[in-house]
């Protein structure tokens, strides 16, 4: 019996979007500028929600229909996705005929992770953010979350949407350069500990980047159990991009250097882990530019999440890419990983110089890894009162964070930027998510029928 279980993605509705972003930009999403609007008016106006340029919005009314399909398919992927997680140690479901329905522990969509997008404004490619709403009901459903996001880009609209709140804690590993997109991200800490933003250098490398990711999972997940409130985290999210390969047309010759097996090895160490602790998880996609590798990224990665159900499954993957239609396309190694590359090896720099620059960019990333250790122990809800009964968070006036950034040592400006409005009531709007049997239209599962492992 197989692991993985695909389905037809779900389409969200206007209420499912409306959870988080502003029923005015949905509008403007869904129908375009008044017609009563002159061109100069109708172009400031999409100017304001940002839907110029890489988010451009569609001119025609068939442009528009397409659009507003693909947005409401990449929601509902997500949020249906999130929906077909069950609890560890819960009663088995039903389907309408009586039959057990099988423990979904990991979920998958490739098409989301669109997490520029903010309440009301899209960018970087992104209009609707996937990864906030998918967020929203997993912390309805299970209770604290865990987004974390390595994709190269600073995930600042999920970010922005949870800052102040210890219901969903967010973590970042990314690029931050002056002129290199978005701009935000400065390494630091939020919240008193609730936003971690950490920077990687340029060329990082798998020998680099996948046992510092491993150090930040397992650090985040344990401090956060014993010093945060809110107790333990009852689900995780992870974004993946495959922008941070080695080569990527579009972040070009100075981005990171890695391979599909260090995003691999990411996720993997993520799945088991939360199999360890028993809690479920979602992964979603991310940018990828060069079509070939963000394909073998993803696939790969797809075996690795159902590390979290089945262990050992990733060493058994063949060397060699998938023969059929497109087999070609994996020219000229046609093998199945891309292949790693030497610390150092970048953007034309000697050897030498580019080790010395990745050697010192790791060390302030793990700098700022134990800055946050440091805060979240000194000082336990970093300056938020949370509401144990209602699962709620005050925010003090001392202790918002800035737009400009984040600070290490924990001296926070204020934001007055709206938040997720994430409710404690379900509401009955996400009800028809909520039973994958009667309504067989997700992404993509890994399941077992016990806490044990799949057959």
């Amino acid at each position: 019996m197989g692991v993985i279980r695909p389905y037809k993605p779900m389409k969200a509705s206007l209420v499912h979007l409306s959870k988080f972003h502003d029923p005015d930009y949905l509008s403007l999403l869904q129908s375009g500028p008044p017609p009563s609007l002159s061109p100069k008016e109708s172009l400031d106006l999409l100017d304001s929600y940002n839907l110029v340029d890489d988010c451009e919005l569609p001119p025609t009314p068939s442009g528009l229909k397409v659009l507003w399909n693909y947005v409401t398919s990449v929601a509902g992927a997500s949020i249906h996705a999130a929906s077909l997680l069950t609890p560890y140690g819960s009663t088995p479901k039903r389907d309408s005929a009586g039959r057990p329905v099988r423990d979904v522990r990991v979920a998958l969509n490739w098409g989301g992770g669109r997490h520029h997008a903010r309440l009301d404004g899209a960018g970087g490619f992104c209009y609707v953010n996937d990864a906030v709403l998918a967020a929203q009901y997993m912390r309805r459903k299970f209770g604290k979350v865990l987004y974390l996001d390595i994709d190269i880009h600073h995930a600042d609209g999920v970010e922005e949407a949870f800052r102040g709140s210890w219901r969903v804690v967010t973590v970042s590993l990314h690029k931050f350069h002056q002129g290199f997109f978005p701009g935000t991200g400065e390494a630091g800490v939020g919240s008193g500990g609730a936003e971690l933003n950490i920077p990687l250098p340029d060329g990082v490398t798998d020998a680099d980047f996948k046992p510092f990711y491993e150090s930040v999972f397992d650090t985040v997940f344990t401090i956060n159990e014993t010093h945060c409130r809110g107790g333990a985290f009852k689900a995780v999210v992870l974004a993946v991009g495959a922008d941070g390969l080695h080569g990527d047309p579009v972040v070009g010759r100075d981005g990171w250097s890695l391979s599909t097996h260090g995003l691999a090895g990411a996720v993997a160490h993520t799945a088991r882990r939360c199999r360890e602790m028993k809690v479920p998880l979602l992964v979603l996609g991310g940018g990828g530019y060069d079509d070939v590798n963000a394909t073998r990224a993803f696939g790969i990665c797809t075996v690795a999440a159902c590390e979290g159900v089945k262990p050992g499954v990733l060493s058994r993957l063949p060397p060699g890419a998938p023969e059929g239609e497109y087999f070609h396309r994996y020219g000229p190694t046609f093998s199945l990983h891309t292949s790693p590359t030497e610390r150092g090896t970048y953007g034309g720099t000697d050897v030498g110089r580019g080790r010395r620059r990745v050697e010192g960019g790791m060390e302030d990333a793990r700098g700022v890894l134990g800055g946050w250790k440091r805060i979240v122990e000194g000082k336990v809800d970093g300056g938020f009162r949370y509401d144990e009964e209602g699962g709620g968070e005050e925010g003090n006036e001392d202790g918002e964070m800035s737009k400009d950034g984040m600070s290490v040592n924990g001296e926070l400006g204020k934001d007055t930027k709206p938040r997720a409005q994430d409710t404690s009531d379900d509401g009955g709007d996400n009800d028809d998510y909520d039973d994958a049997d009667e309504n067989p239209n997700a992404a993509l599962s890994a399941s077992s029928n016990t806490d044990k492992d799949a057959e």
